[in-house]
């Protein structure tokens, strides 16, 4: 989880507002022309590794983003990145 989702998630919580699904696209979809924008920087500065890693962050956003669309709330479904297989069907991808 991203510093920014972090602070988001803890905010909608302490002020108890519940994110919109839309909000959650999005917010995903900003995080990602965030990330998508680091990395070119970084490819031009020369330095590959961090340029994959924010690389990186911006597909998971995309993939985030496409959660939360397809699901509406990306806390009922837990952590994206433990490649659950039940994730991975509710989103048409496995059956």
């Amino acid at each position: 989880m991203s510093p920014e989702e972090l602070i988001t998630d803890i905010l909608s919580r302490t002020l108890n507002v519940p994110l919109d699904p839309g909000d959650r696209v999005e917010f995903h979809l900003k995080l990602c022309k965030k990330y998508l924008h680091e990395s070119e920087e970084l490819l031009a500065k020369g330095d590959y590794a961090q340029a994959s890693e924010r690389a990186w962050r911006a597909a998971m956003q995309i993939a985030k983003a496409v959660a939360a669309r397809k699901v509406g709330s990306l806390g009922a479904m837990g952590n994206f990145t433990g490649r659950s297989p039940g994730l991975l069907r509710r989103l048409g991808m496995r059956r």
